[in-house]
């Protein structure tokens, strides 16, 4: 299981729908805090969740991945994603800090 807060290759990134990149779970989860509605639901559906594929296909994470799958909501995603981070170490926390902040600032 890779660490989380890692950045991927770039041919393991995540793209979302719109063409952004991601390449690790805090940055994700920035991006779920500030993508639009239209974006979340091209990712998250009830057949299918995006999110949950990346982190388990490329973090080799099934744990989390179930968790991803079966939260449907932008909110359930968000909780699960900072608990999972919560959990994997101040170091990671950090890192979603700042991603945050990041996607934050880009959106005044």
């Amino acid at each position: 299981m890779k660490n989380l807060a890692d950045k991927t290759e770039r041919e393991k990134s995540f793209y979302l729908h719109g063409g952004k990149e991601i390449y690790n779970v805090p940055e994700l989860l920035g991006q779920v805090y500030t993508m639009n509605d239209e974006t979340f639901n091209h990712h998250v559906t009830p057949d299918k969740n995006d999110f949950a594929n990346w982190i388990c296909h490329v973090f080799e994470n099934k744990s989390l991945a179930k968790k991803i799958e079966k939260a449907l909501t932008r909110e359930k995603i968000i909780l699960v994603l900072e608990e999972a981070l919560c959990e994997k170490g101040k170091s990671q926390i950090n890192k979603f800090t700042a991603t945050k902040k990041k996607a934050t600032s880009k959106k005044k």
